[in-house]
C-alpha cells in the first residue's frame, strides 16, 4: 500500500510540473460519511485471535477522480471499486464542467456527471447529476492548489435489479456539499 501511495503522489507532483491548474482532484463526501466518493485508498484487514484474516469484516475500497481542463470546459473521469465479504462494486462516471470563468480556481461552475455502478449481486444503478457550484481558492503549495467549493446537486439514480421479481426503482435527491474540496494542479 506505501508503494500505491508513493506512486500517486509521485503522478500528482509530475502533472503539476508541467501544469498551471489544468488538472483537479475533488474530495467529498465527509459530510455524510462517504469519503470514498471521491479519494480512498482503504485496505482494512481484521485478524482472528488465532491469527488469522476474517474475511467476513474486511473490505478494500479504492476510490479516484480526475479532471482536466480545456479553456473553461473541463472533462472527468471517476472509479471506484469497493470490496467486502459479499464481493466487488464498481463503478465507473464521466463528468463535464463549464466554468464561468477563465480562472479555474475562482469561478462558478456547472457540471454534469453520469455515473454508472455495478454492484456484487449484479444490481445495476445509472445516476445522472446536475450541479452548481462555486470554487474560491484558500491557499497554494508546491503546485497544488486547495480550493473551497460548496456546490448544489440534483440527482436522479435509477437501479435495475438482477432479480426479476424486484421493479426497478427511482430515487431522486437534492444535496447540498458544504464540505467540498477541489484540488488544482
Amino acid at each position: 500500500m506505501k508503494k500505491l501511495v508513493m506512486a500517486l503522489v509521485a503522478m500528482t507532483m509530475t502533472a503539476s510540473a508541467f501544469a498551471a491548474g489544468e488538472n483537479m482532484v475533488r474530495f467529498y463526501g465527509w459530510d455524510s460519511g462517504a469519503r470514498s466518493n471521491s479519494v480512498d485508498v482503504a485496505f482494512d484487514t481484521t485478524t482472528n485471535t488465532d491469527g488469522t484474516e476474517d474475511a467476513d469484516s474486511s473490505s478494500n475500497n479504492f476510490a479516484v477522480n480526475y479532471a482536466r481542463a480545456f479553456g473553461q470546459w473541463q472533462v472527468g473521469i471517476t472509479y471506484k471499486s469497493d470490496a467486502d465479504s459479499n464481493g466487488i462494486d464498481n463503478t465507473v462516471g464521466l463528468s463535464g464542467y463549464y466554468n464561468l470563468e477563465s480562472d479555474l480556481m475562482n469561478t462558478c461552475y456547472f457540471a454534469f456527471h453520469y455515473d454508472m455502478m455495478t454492484a456484487a449481486n449484479d444490481d445495476k444503478t445509472n445516476t445522472m447529476t446536475l450541479e452548481y457550484g462555486h470554487r474560491w481558492l484558500v491557499g497554494s503549495a508546491w503546485g497544488l492548489n486547495l480550493t473551497y467549493a460548496p456546490s448544489v446537486a440534483i440527482s436522479q439514480a435509477v437501479t435495475a435489479y438482477d432479480n426479476d421479481a424486484l421493479e426497478d426503482e427511482t430515487e431522486v435527491a437534492l444535496g447540498w456539499n458544504f464540505l467540498k474540496f477541489d484540488v488544482l494542479f
